[in-house]
């Protein structure tokens, strides 16, 4: 897989540019051209609102909107246009995660935000990881570290998931400094044979990837999350690759899922997918 189309979910907010930056950054790194999304949402008005209100008010509401689409469009080409990559602009109207997953399966890779100001129904992030059918790189309203992707972490559990970020995130791993992956396993499973993790080594080498690997055992009090969270300090890793939601989103924020804590608590952009 080559990275040479990267979607990336533009809004009016401080959060967003950050993620455009993350996905200019990519963008200049890969030779990928560079395309915002900006979604409307829909403005028409039930028939009781414009006859109480009158024209006017639907009027109103469309300028409005064309401001923000205005001010959205100045901010990605402020923040997005630190390289010298193909830049592109989409606008779409409707809800921001339905759109966002739809035109994202034409992309390489989609940079989306996990905060609740991305959407309306339900979290752009989520949306996308769930049907794009691509892979989605999740980016937190502010970064702790100034590079993404030169300390990576794969977050590995021999999912058909984890196989598949593994694979998608093959560009990013052989251009990272370093990469190690991390392995949480109960008592039982360490003594295995192949050691834990030594096969994923193998196939990164073949592919021009060097990695290190850590195996921690489980710990009920942390959980997983909590254990790739202290790991990232650890590394000082500015990026994770994993696999995520083996279940429907619904499920996932129900019942506290691994992915679902890390969406909302990493302080580094996911890579993940589905």
């Amino acid at each position: 897989m080559m990275l040479r189309d990267i979607l990336v979910h533009v809004d009016h907010t401080a959060e967003a540019n950050v993620r455009v930056g993350v996905a200019a950054r990519l963008a200049t790194a890969h030779g990928a051209r560079l395309t915002g999304i900006y979604v409307r949402p829909a403005l028409t008005l039930p028939r009781a609102a414009q006859n109480f209100a009158g024209p006017g008010l639907q009027a109103e509401l469309e300028r409005a909107s064309d401001e923000l689409a205005k001010k959205a469009r100045i901010a990605f080409h402020k923040h997005g246009g630190t390289g010298d990559g193909d830049l592109r602009w989409l606008e779409d109207t409707g809800n921001p995660a339905e759109r966002i997953a739809e035109q994202a399966r034409y992309y390489d890779l989609a940079v989306v935000g996990n905060t609740e100001t991305d959407n309306t129904n339900g979290r752009a992030g989520d949306r996308a990881i769930l049907s794009s059918g691509v892979p989605v790189m999740v980016v937190p309203p502010r970064l702790t570290r100034p590079a993404v992707g030169n300390r990576i972490i794969v977050a590995w559990n021999g999912s058909r998931e984890a196989v598949r970020a593994v694979h998608s995130a093959l560009p990013l791993l052989r251009n990272a400094g370093a990469t190690e992956i991390f392995m949480v396993m109960a008592q039982s499973q360490a003594a295995t044979s192949p050691p834990a993790g030594s096969q994923l080594l193998d196939f990164l080498a073949r592919h021009g990837v060097t990695a290190s690997i850590t195996v921690l055992p489980f710990d009920e009090t942390h959980g997983v999350s909590g254990q790739v969270l202290a790991r990232l300090d650890a590394f000082d890793a500015d990026l994770v690759v994993m696999g995520g939601f083996g279940r429907s989103w619904l499920r996932e924020a129900m019942i506290g899922s691994t992915t679902g804590i890390l969406l909302t608590r990493a302080p580094v952009p996911l890579f993940i997918t589905h």
